[in-house]
């Protein structure tokens, strides 16, 4: 992502995975503000995020300028899009490139 797009905006990550942690961390460096983490299996969650970690359903609830989509696969994204679509969630909050893994030291 442009990082300078994201900057000053509040971020609400899609996914807890792998990508979603690396997003967390790489966007907590650049100082960017992370609204909440939503994943389907968010009551499993037991990583120390410092933002809440949400079942999809409680997006609405949220203040936030851009939903990260972090998943890998392109067809898994757009399966997403449509269920956020189904909760209200506007297609251009949306956002979602294939991810590229970095190493953060």
């Amino acid at each position: 992502y442009d990082i300078n797009k994201l900057r000053d905006k509040k971020i609400l990550i899609y996914g807890a995975g792998d990508v979603g942690t690396d997003y967390y961390y790489q966007l907590s460096i650049f100082g960017i503000t992370i609204a909440a983490i939503s994943d389907k299996r968010a009551s499993f969650i037991n990583f120390p995020f410092r933002c809440d970690i949400i079942e999809p359903y409680s997006i609405r609830d949220y203040i936030y300028d851009y939903l990260l989509i972090a998943v890998k696969s392109e067809r898994i994204a757009k399966k997403i899009k449509t269920e956020l679509s189904l909760y209200g969630i506007s297609e251009e909050k949306i956002l979602w490139k294939r991810p590229i893994r970095m190493r953060i030291s």
